[in-house]
């Protein structure tokens, strides 16, 4: 097997390298999006605008909202589109790095990456961890290259928390002692080759520099010691943890776990297909685990693919095999599905009972429909909400009909859909409407109402819309 290195295409440290952004952006695109936190950008508002002064980029700032999940990530390209940006810059902590390289891998665009503390593996991996909008771990997206350019302000990071410089050194530590292994073993890396003789050299001089500058570092930031050593010791340490392999290799178990997921099960033994089973989820709970060990990796592997060769033929004459009873398995939390032109999710999984909610208007036609159920892998889920920004600045939309299961609508939900002049509700039951909803929509509003809704919810449905920014001369009719 090849021996594999990859890298960013540029690296940069210093201090008050950050304020030179814009002559290093400027060489890959003329508008960038540039992802911080609202916090961050506080934080360092005049050090961007002494780095983009003067330079032939613009820059268009976007807050993140605090989760490197799917939806961030498709309102993220969205902004692109809308924006005409080509360029994307990341600046902040390691969920943002790994939002800044999602979006610019969706866009086929270059990626800058901009850290501002020492402890994340971030800013020079090829990989995005992906999370749910709670939180909650979802999958690797691995990317085909490393960021374009990473640029390391080491004086904007000796700023950050002792205790997150701290956890930096603990991360680069154990790094050191994985690389050594995965050298040891002959595994994989997640390059897609066997570890360098470069790569063990730059995990021995993290390890060194550790030892030599590790403590000096910390009580230097303690003391608030001269700036300068404070540079040089973040320098050193962060320039050595970046270059190490810190992740096991996840790619053959989730081409095992592919394949598993597709076996047809028909056939063989009751037992042998429950043991198969119980493997098969034990490897999808590894493959999830952003924290799992090679050695977990490889145990799984080695049950799965047992238990596939285990699988035994049913002999059982046909006349005593009991009748087989169709199971149908219910997508999870967050599955989703396009129908006419809106994306829908699943909020509450369950074969009998299960919701979900509209997420995204996803179509450009002009009448648009929130269905009342919608069919996701088999199950039917009652459509019971539709999300914040939902249809958002639509630009085509002049119409659209809530389905009668509807008892939540999202804030801005189709907040500045300026040509939306018609909505009708199908349900009798309370809508509650968040805020401004519906405002920057036509001014000639038309709203029907079923003639089965109680006077008292039709009073309170026309106090929530206006409340959320419909238009004061909108017209209410029953039907």
């Amino acid at each position: 097997m090849a021996k594999i290195l990859c890298s960013p295409s540029k690296y940069v440290q210093g201090a008050g390298e950050m304020k030179k952004l814009g002559e290093y952006a400027q060489k890959y695109g003329k508008k960038a999006l540039v992802l911080i936190t609202e916090s961050g950008y506080k934080r360092i508002e005049d050090v961007l605008k002494v780095g983009f002064e003067g330079y032939d980029i613009e820059p268009v700032y976007e807050y993140f909202n605090r989760e490197c999940s799917k939806n961030e990530i498709n309102r993220l390209v969205d902004i692109m589109n809308e924006k005409g940006c080509d360029v994307v810059i990341g600046i902040g902590g390691g969920k943002i790095l790994d939002t800044a390289k999602a979006v610019a891998y969706y866009k086929e665009a270059p990626v800058l990456i901009c850290p501002t503390i020492a402890s994340t593996d971030a800013p020079c991996s090829a990989l995005s961890v992906i999370y749910t909008d709670d939180g909650v771990f979802e999958e690797y997206l691995f990317l085909p290259a490393n960021p374009n350019m990473v640029l390391m302000d080491t004086e904007i990071i000796a700023k950050s928390p002792v205790r997150l410089t701290v956890s930096g050194m603990g991360d680069a530590l154990a790094t050191y002692f994985e690389a050594r292994a995965c050298q040891a073993s002959g595994a994989t890396t997640c390059a897609g080759g066997q570890v360098t003789q470069a790569a063990i050299a730059l995990a021995k001089l993290c390890f060194d520099t550790l030892m030599a500058e590790g403590v000096k570092a910390k009580l230097a930031l303690e003391d608030d010691a001269a700036q300068a050593d404070v540079n040089k010791a973040l320098a050193e340490l962060k320039d050595a943890e970046n270059k190490l392999e810190a992740k096991p290799d996840k790619g053959n178990l989730n081409t095992a776990v592919d394949a598993a997921a597709k076996t047809d099960l028909n056939g063989y033994t009751k037992e042998s297909v429950d043991a198969f089973k119980k493997a098969l989820d034990a490897a999808q709970k590894v493959l999830k685990d952003e924290n799992a060990t090679k050695e977990q990796i490889e145990n799984v592997l080695a049950k799965l693919d047992a238990a596939k060769k285990a699988l035994k033929k049913d002999t059982t004459p046909d006349t005593e095999k009991p009748t087989p009873t169709p199971e149908t398995k219910v997508p999870a939390v967050g599955t989703t599905v396009t129908v006419k032109g809106v994306k829908y999710a699943v909020t509450k999984s369950a074969a009998k009972g299960g919701t979900a909610e509209a997420v995204k208007v996803t179509g450009k036609g002009k009448k648009i429909t929130i269905a009342a159920t919608v069919k996701i892998d088999g199950v039917t889920f009652k459509v019971t909400s539709i999300k914040k920004n939902a249809a958002k600045k639509n630009k085509n939309m002049t119409s659209v009909v809530i389905g009668k299961n509807v008892t939540s609508i999202g804030a801005n939900s189709f907040a500045n859909s300026k040509k939306l002049a018609n909505v009708t509700f199908k349900g009798t039951k309370a809508v509650k409407v968040g805020s401004k909803a519906f405002k920057g929509t036509s001014a000639k509003m038309k709203v029907v109402i079923p003639k089965k809704m109680s006077k008292k919810t039709r009073n309170t449905l026309k106090k929530n819309l206006k409340k959320a920014g419909i238009s004061k001369k909108t017209v209410y009719k029953k039907k």
